[in-house]
């Protein structure tokens, strides 16, 4: 399957209305790296996720994976967070709002 449109609109467009069901399945299942879902913007966004729950989700299956890697090879920030940000393995560092930076605490890497 292959979509192409050099107009506007969707060069691909998948629906489903099933219960727990993805409207565009992709994997990969060679011996090598690969990609399930790759995606290039020559202008804008890669990847956009929108959701009513998670918009973007990224797990790894193995001690050695990242569920979700960002980087910029511009020097630009890799990750940019507009909200709260909540991480489940992480000390609590307050900081106060006129502060640039500051050192965790003992126990806290």
């Amino acid at each position: 399957m292959s979509g192409i449109n050099e107009a506007s609109g969707p060069g691909v467009e998948a629906t489903t209305a099933g219960t727990a069901a993805s409207a565009l399945f992709a994997h990969h299942e060679g011996g090598n790296v690969g990609y399930g879902v790759y995606a290039t913007s020559a202008v804008g966004t890669g990847v956009y996720g929108n959701a009513s729950n998670n918009g973007v989700v990224g797990i790894s299956s193995t001690a050695a994976g990242t569920g979700v890697a960002a980087w910029n090879t511009q020097g630009g920030f890799a990750l940019r967070v507009n909200g709260k940000a909540g991480f489940g393995r992480s000390g609590l560092l307050t900081l106060a709002s006129s502060a640039s930076s500051r050192s965790p605490g003992p126990g806290c890497h």
